[in-house]
C-alpha cells in the first residue's frame, strides 16, 4: 500500500509504500506493527501480491453442494489465492468460480475440479441440426467469474454426450453402417481424429456412420492427487552425509627412559 503523511516540520519524505509480506504472521490478540508515529492523510491500494501462507486445501460435499475443508466429500486439492474452481453443466457449458467456502453450485453440474488453464479436455457432442455426433479436444478459457460460457454447438437440440479429462482417451462405438444398417462396435482412441483446437470449435466427425451409443474406456485422471505427485517430485531430494569416522591410531613410546612423568601422572612435554 503507498501512504501519504500530513505535512510536519520534522518529515522530510511525506510518502513512502508499506508491504504486507514484510509483517510477521502473529496471533489474532496482536495488536500489530505501527505503520508511522506521524499523522496519516491519505493510505491507496497499490499492487496486489501473492499469498506467503501455504495453499488450502479444499474438498466437495456432493450431498450439501458446499465447499468445505473438513475433508468431507471429494477432495479438489490444494488451492493458492489466484487459484479457480472448474464447473461443467449437462448443457454443455462451463463456469469458472472461487474457492469461497459460502458458494452453493448448480444441481446440473457434472463436472467440479480445480481449474487447470493448460490442461487438454475432450468432449463428444451431438450436433441439434444434423444429428452428426462430433469430437473435440481443448483447453477451458480463463473467463470471467460467474459467467457461463457454451463450449458445444449453441443449435437448438445439441447435446454434450461424453467429456473426459484423460489425455489419451479411448471410446467404445456402437454404431449402424451402410444401407443395411449392419451393428458394428469399435474402439477409438480420439487423439486419433483431432488435434487440440481452440474451445469454440466445432470439432470432427466422431464417424460418418449412424451412431447408437458412445462409452469411454479410459479412466478419469484425478488431477488434484496428480497436482500432489508432482509437487513431490519437484522436492529436493536430500542425500545422506557420510559419517565422519575417526581411526585411533596407537602411540608407541620408543624411548621410555626420556619420558618424565609428574606426581599427578601426566607426561611432561619438554
Amino acid at each position: 500500500m503507498h501512504v501519504q503523511l500530513k505535512p510536519h516540520s520534522k518529515l522530510r519524505k511525506l510518502t513512502f509504500d508499506m508491504d504486507f509480506a514484510s509483517i510477521a504472521i502473529k496471533g489474532k490478540a496482536s495488536m500489530g506493527n505501527l505503520v508511522t508515529k506521524y499523522p496519516v492523510k491519505k493510505i491507496t491500494f497499490k499492487s496486489a501480491g501473492k499469498s506467503t501462507l501455504s495453499g488450502r486445501k479444499i474438498w466437495y460435499d456432493d450431498v450439501l453442494k458446499r465447499l468445505n475443508v473438513d475433508e468431507r466429500g471429494v477432495y479438489l486439492g490444494e488451492f493458492e489465492s489466484d487459484d479457480k474452481i472448474l464447473m461443467v453443466f449437462e448443457d454443455g457449458s462451463y463456469e469458472l468460480s472461487n474457492f469461497d467456502l459460502s458458494n452453493h453450485f448448480d444441481d446440473k453440474m457434472i463436472r467440479i475440479e480445480k481449474f487447470h488453464p493448460e490442461h487438454v479436455y475432450a468432449a463428444i457432442h451431438r450436433d441439434g441440426k444434423t444429428g452428426a455426433y462430433y469430437v473435440k479436444r481443448f483447453v477451458f478459457d480463463d473467463i470471467p467469474l460467474g459467467k457461463r460460457v457454451k463450449f458445444i454447438n449453441e443449435e437448438a437440440g445439441s447435446k454434450l454426450i461424453l467429456l473426459t479429462n484423460n489425455p489419451e482417451p479411448v471410446v467404445k462405438i456402437r454404431q449402424l453402417k451402410g444401407k443395411s444398417q449392419v451393428e458394428e462396435i469399435l474402439e477409438q482412441p480420439l487423439n486419433e481424429i483431432i488435434d487440440v483446437k481452440k474451445i469454440k470449435a466445432q470439432g470432427n466427425r466422431l464417424s460418418f456412420h449412424n451412431v447408437q451409443e458412445v462409452e469411454a474406456l479410459t479412466q478419469e485422471i484425478d488431477l488434484a492427487q496428480q497436482d500432489n505427485a508432482q509437487e513431490q517430485q519437484e522436492e529436493p531430494e536430500t542425500t545422506a552425509q557420510p559419517e565422519n569416522k575417526t581411526q585411533d591410531i596407537p602411540l608407541e613410546i620408543t624411548n621410555p627412559e626420556d619420558v618424565q612423568i609428574d606426581d599427578d601422572g601426566q607426561i611432561g612435554l619438554f
